[in-house]
């Protein structure tokens, strides 16, 4: 097993992680850019692809697009809940590549705008997704934990390992060629699934980078809790907190030696909102009366 698990203090927006995954591809000494295997067998054909778990399944050739090479799209639905896609390029570079989700996931496999999937094939990956069993759609936030503890563990971490099992044995039939290399590339929420990965099934994935893993979900929610209670008991203007922000960023983007839009380490400023922000007067902050 050979992993590398890499953890980042900030994650990126899904556009610019997407790129930046394979941002040194030409000059990577694997070269895993070159692709040379095609498929074995016609990409309709796997609609037909059945395993015990698989309740339903469809694939369908993509037509190349201005970023991303013709392919084959699978989408399917793995017991009880769990839909997957995969997407498998005309040109195979024996390994494969999932990408996890954000925040409480459920978002909708099959998205017309997917960044990793244009950059994972153009690169010849075969790239995997999955809602984790729930559709946000229907059951927003956090709702479908509520009265189905099967969807919850399927969120937790049993719906990223069938899905890369049911994508692995698609690629293979497709292509008849064993997978030479499982990658796993995530942040947040996909950090976490990253890293339980790692801890559940270390089998899955030869690499895992777990960027920003949302590993206290707990701690989290009850901090949301503590905010937005403390907000609604003593609520401050949009433009307050804008301001603070605006002088934390002012205070503290520098620390690091370099002015990029971002605070590296907070640990490493000494903002302080009593000092470092504008206080408005006692008149100011007295409302007019009629």
């Amino acid at each position: 097993m050979r992993v590398l698990l890499a953890l980042a203090l900030v994650c990126a927006t899904a556009a610019s992680a997407g790129a930046q995954a394979f941002s040194n591809a030409s000059n990577s000494l694997a070269k895993y850019s070159v692709a040379h295997d095609t498929p074995s067998k016609s990409c309709e054909s796997l609609s037909s692809f059945k395993t015990d778990e698989i309740v339903s399944i469809s694939a369908r050739v993509v037509a190349a697009t201005a970023d991303t090479p013709q392919h084959c799209r699978v989408v399917g639905m793995i017991k009880p809940e769990v839909a997957f896609e995969v997407n498998l390029p005309d040109r195979w570079n024996r390994r494969f590549y999932m990408t996890g989700n954000g925040g409480l996931a459920g978002d909708p496999v099959d998205q017309p705008t997917n960044p990793d999937r244009a950059t994972a094939l153009t690169n010849g990956f075969v790239l995997a997704r999955t809602n984790t069993g729930h559709d946000n759609r229907e059951e927003p936030s956090g709702s479908f934990i509520l009265s189905n503890p099967q969807k919850a563990i399927d969120y937790a971490y049993r719906a990223v390992h069938v899905t890369a099992d049911t994508a692995k044995k698609i690629a293979i039939e497709y292509y008849a060629k064993p997978i030479s290399f499982s990658y796993w590339n995530s942040c947040s929420n996909g950090g976490r699934q990253g890293l339980l990965e790692v801890q559940r099934y270390p089998e899955d994935f030869d690499g895992v980078v777990a960027n920003a893993p949302w590993v206290d979900q707990t701690g989290f929610t009850l901090g949301a809790i503590w905010n937005q209670k403390a907000l609604t008991e003593a609520p401050v203007p949009l433009e307050k907190i804008t301001l603070v922000a605006q002088k934390a960023m002012a205070k503290c983007d520098e620390v690091d030696g370099l002015k990029d839009g971002l605070i590296d380490d907070p640990r490493k400023c000494s903002f302080d909102p009593a000092r470092d922000v504008p206080a408005c007067s006692a008149r100011a902050r007295t409302r007019p009366t009629a």
